[in-house]
């Protein structure tokens, strides 16, 4: 097993986390292991802070397993409970040795009313240098969205001198960031435990195929993480839209089409003859064609290596955590092309028969006839558009759609169509029909 050499008893608290997940840790964490053992600069220790309760234990270095090694990955320093130790989760931001915070909490949980804003808040209250605060979740500009979202809550609750402050002390930069990421199984934590007794517990699971991409945008003291691959640039949006569109955008168009199927994993998805063709197709004729913006990298080799990840039985990635929060990603992931497609002229079949798996697959659970569980964190604003008699509603809902259906009145209609054929959710072929 590989692990780095440094000794971890000389590093310091550079870097918070919020949101110690399996992303995380098969990410930014590991970048952070590779920069410390390259440069010997260990200045950039990571503490781990969760804002909600996650049961974990006391913090400890984890295995990650990818499909042809395994690694201890050792950049963690402490983890601290939000819910249990506010205290001391606050304290953190204030430290002098911190420069830098990475945030991966969803793409949810940077709504109005999350615990994200308070938590920055009562840190940054007491913190007296500037400092890098980096949304490391699949969100557009999230960046931008991440500071907007925190001086608003700032204003929203009266603290207007800290709101201040931020705008002077704290950079904001946005950033792109990929790795297949399945959730750990018991039987991931069983082969750990009898290889490596110690770390079976949080071992987790990643593909080898790994990217960062970062918005040349930092305080003044900052890691140079292009020495790990990292690539540091003034122009993210080309990687982003193109990452957003072609990789989360697949994954969403045929993850509930392939629960309807019958599969559990994305892979048996990808290797169902139908199932690919149709995410061959709508990456070809709808997804590609709309990104229409010059890119530093050839699109179609792109769009390759994304199918031929996609398709890795090594990755073993389980529909129900891609089915997860549908309702913001057809929003972020899916709406964008479907607007271009529109503006095109073209009649995007392909989505729409994606968002029909959707609804179908959301109807199901509703009733509870879906043998995968859906997360949704605004399941109070999609269950009412998936009643008997709610179809308009649905497919002109501004929350989901924005403004399309009133600027593109094919898109209510074509849509509408194709749910209106299978409202009843038979055993259908969606694939199958025009």
């Amino acid at each position: 097993m590989y692990k780095t050499t440094y000794d971890k008893s000389d590093c310091q608290t550079g870097i918070v986390h919020i949101g110690y997940g399996a992303f995380h840790r098969s990410h930014q964490a590991v970048y952070i292991d590779d920069y410390m053992e390259k440069t010997g600069d260990l200045r950039w220790g990571i503490v781990a802070v969760n804002l909600r309760n996650e049961g974990f234990r006391e913090i400890e270095d984890y295995v990650l397993k990818t499909p042809t090694s395994y690694r201890l990955v050792r950049s963690h320093l402490d983890y601290i409970d939000w819910t249990k130790n506010r205290t001391v989760a606050k304290h953190m931001l204030a430290l002098p040795s911190v420069h830098l915070v990475t945030i991966t909490v969803t793409e949810s949980g940077y709504a109005p009313g999350s615990p994200l804003f308070e938590y920055l808040a009562c840190g940054l209250r007491n913190r007296k240098t500037p400092i890098t605060i980096m949304c490391c979740d699949n969100i557009r500009q999230n960046g931008i969205v991440l500071e907007t979202q925190f001086l608003a809550y700032l204003y929203q609750t009266n603290q207007y001198e800290l709101a201040d402050w931020v705008r002077e002390n704290v950079y904001f930069p946005s950033c792109m960031v990929d790795r297949i990421t399945p959730r750990t199984t018991h039987v991931l934590r069983e082969e750990v435990e009898e290889l490596y007794p110690d770390f079976g517990y949080n071992a987790i699971q990643c593909e080898e195929y790994t990217q960062w991409v970062v918005e040349d945008k930092f305080a003044p003291d900052f890691p140079d993480l292009s020495q790990v691959g990292v690539t540091i640039t003034n122009d993210l949006e080309p990687y982003e839209e193109t990452k957003i569109r072609i990789l989360n955008g697949g994954h969403t168009s045929l993850a509930y089409i392939g629960v309807l199927s019958g599969y559990d994993t994305f892979d048996q998805v990808m290797n169902d003859k139908a199932h690919r063709n149709h995410f061959k197709q709508l990456q070809k004729e709808e997804i590609i064609p709309s990104i229409e913006m010059e890119l530093p990298f050839d699109i179609d080799e792109y769009a390759e290596i994304i199918e031929e990840r996609l398709s890795s039985a090594a990755n073993h990635d389980e529909l129900e955590r891609i089915c997860m929060d549908g309702f913001t990603k057809f929003h972020t992931f899916i709406l964008p092309s479907l607007r271009v497609c529109l503006e095109q002229g073209k009649r995007p079949i392909h989505t729409y028969r994606s968002i029909a798996g959707w609804y179908i697959y959301s109807r199901k659970f509703a009733r509870g006839c879906s043998k995968i569980r859906y997360t949704e964190p605004n399941w109070l604003l999609l269950e009412p558009l998936l009643q008997d008699g709610a179809l308009d509603a649905f497919v002109s809902n501004e929350r989901l759609w924005g403004d399309i259906p009133k600027k593109y009145i094919t898109f209510s209609r074509d849509l509408k169509s194709i749910l209106m054929s299978h409202t009843y959710e038979k055993e259908i072929d969606l694939l199958g029909e025009d």
